[in-house]
């Protein structure tokens, strides 16, 4: 009996095959789905870029109504027909809008960025849940200066070190002069330098309260005073904000207060609050920032900015009559003649 030898060859390379048809597969299949990953995500980026610029229209129209009517507040998401902000479909496929915008005119704390070179002013006007004048007793303050991720060290004592000292490159400090404005009494001059008060807030690692400054005599007062202002200790953590609370303050509904604020060694971004301790009655404030909260849809993105929008231009008052860095000449004139003084050591040329 004759037995046939079977060929295997064949085999082998079918298998071999096989392999390599099931990698090319999976290859395939892998750069497939990386494409398909990469194209989700540009379109992703492309929907969200879309969003945040329907956002920033919606800004944008609720800047151009508050310009139009500046006592204008939405609370919700409705459209009203005859606004800016009635037409929220951005293209004629509706696939881009802004899902929801609100105008808030009274919101229940100042953000103001202040920078070294140019105060900040305005006047803070407390009122109550009912939109009406509202009396408070304390005033709480809290900085931190951009891009200032860490305090490596707090600062210790009570002094304020020269710009560009141990400290003062690192760590901002807020001046803060504040002014109580009765409506009930008539203003003057006298009355307003009396009441004035002026605070270096100076970051410390313990301290964060303390009373309405009593006007004393500059020889003798503890903390001591800079240029006529008080240092106070703020409240600070390594990495976090500063935070300092004004208490007993000249307290009222017929009172309103001018805050004037200036940033020391570093621009810094500065938080005003103020509550009446007496009551849990949230305070708000009217008439220094609209709060515009708006999200931006495009098809299935969603993107929410917020931007606050000053209704006082802040009072762009000069900083000095006249600033110099070395000595002044002052030339007097009387007429017929002229008298010119000088300081005794230098020369006072016309």
């Amino acid at each position: 009996m004759t037995r046939q030898k079977l060929n295997q060859y064949g085999v082998v390379s079918l298998t071999v095959s096989v392999v390599i048809m099931i990698v090319l597969s999976l290859i395939v299949i892998s750069f497939a789905r990386i494409m398909r990953r990469e194209q989700e995500q540009s379109l992703d980026r492309q929907l969200n870029t879309q969003a945040f610029y329907a956002a920033e229209t919606a800004v944008n129209d609720a800047k151009a109504e508050l310009a139009r009517n500046p006592l204008y507040s939405k609370n919700d998401c409705d459209i009203n027909s005859g606004e800016a902000l009635s037409v929220p479909s951005i293209g004629d496929d509706d696939l881009v809008s802004f899902a929801c915008v609100t105008v808030d005119q009274e919101p229940d704390d100042i953000i103001v960025p202040v920078d070294t070179e140019r105060s900040t002013v305005f006047e803070l006007a407390p009122v109550n849940s009912s939109g009406n004048p509202a009396a408070i007793d304390r005033i709480n303050i809290t900085w931190n200066a951009p891009g200032n991720t860490s305090v490596s060290a707090i600062p210790t004592g009570s002094d304020l070190p020269e710009a560009g000292g141990s400290w003062g490159s690192n760590v901002g400090v807020v001046r803060l002069q504040i002014t109580p404005i009765n409506s009930s009494v008539s203003l003057t001059r006298d009355l307003l330098a009396a009441e004035t008060r002026v605070l270096y807030l100076r970051p410390a690692s313990s301290g964060g309260n303390t009373s309405w400054p009593i006007l004393q005599d500059l020889s003798t007062t503890t903390p001591p005073l800079v240029g006529g202002g008080e240092i106070t200790l703020a409240n600070c953590t390594v990495g976090g904000d500063c935070s300092v609370s004004l208490d007993s303050i000249p307290s009222g509904a017929n009172y309103t207060y001018m805050i004037r604020l200036t940033s020391v060694y570093q621009p810094n971004n500065v938080t005003v609050q103020a509550e009446n301790t007496a009551s849990p009655t949230p305070i708000s404030f009217t008439g220094v920032q609209a709060v515009v909260d708006a999200t931006g849809k495009a098809n299935d993105v969603l993107r929410r900015i917020e931007e606050r929008i000053p209704l006082q231009q802040y009072y762009d008052f000069p900083e000095y009559a006249i600033d110099v860095g070395l000595d002044l000449c002052k030339q007097l004139e009387a007429i017929p003649t002229s008298v010119t003084t000088s300081r005794p050591e230098s020369s006072c040329q016309p």
